[in-house]
């Protein structure tokens, strides 16, 4: 009789035991995953993040361009008006197309016609030096891209703005 009760106290223990140690199974577990899914969720932030400020450091770069290329204007450095433009444009471009999500839709387009507005700027330097063709109006050039800069200024402002809700 005592074989037999020990018998039953080892199957009692070792069931109890089992559904215990599945318990704590699915506890952990669950717990491991919740751990897992906030890591993947504090990568991506970092990952936008850093995303952001590359982006915030292309448009600064980029306001320093214009900069360069109201002066290039300015002095008549038709070649150099062509290669600032065409710069800033490279500059601006993938910030655009790959990364629209962090402009409002404004700004998005107001990016896109300063690329536009680059392409064409860069066009009328070629014509002047490459054809017998008028320089264009300064006046309208450096209207045009004091116009840019303050697109770039929007853009800028905007990320710093997400930025520091980011923090």
């Amino acid at each position: 009789m005592f074989e037999f009760v020990n018998l039953i106290f080892t199957e009692v223990t070792g069931t109890i035991a089992s559904v215990v140690g599945a318990v704590l199974t699915v506890f952990y577990s669950r717990r491991a995953k919740g751990s897992a899914d906030n890591a993947q969720i504090a990568a991506t932030e970092a990952r936008n993040q850093i995303s952001s400020v590359s982006v915030l450091s292309e448009l600064n770069a980029s306001l320093v361009q214009i900069d360069d290329l109201s002066r290039q204007i300015g002095s008549s450095s038709w070649e150099l008006v062509e290669e600032r433009a065409t710069s800033l444009r490279n500059r601006v471009v993938p910030i655009v197309r790959q990364k629209s999500e962090l402009f409002t839709i404004d700004t998005r387009k107001d990016l896109v016609q300063l690329v536009s507005h680059m392409r064409e700027i860069g066009e009328e330097a070629d014509l002047v030096r490459f054809t017998n063709r008028k320089a264009p109006s300064q006046a309208k050039l450096l209207k045009i891209v004091r116009d840019q800069k303050e697109v770039l200024i929007v853009a800028i402002s905007e990320m710093k703005e997400r930025l520091s809700k980011n923090e």
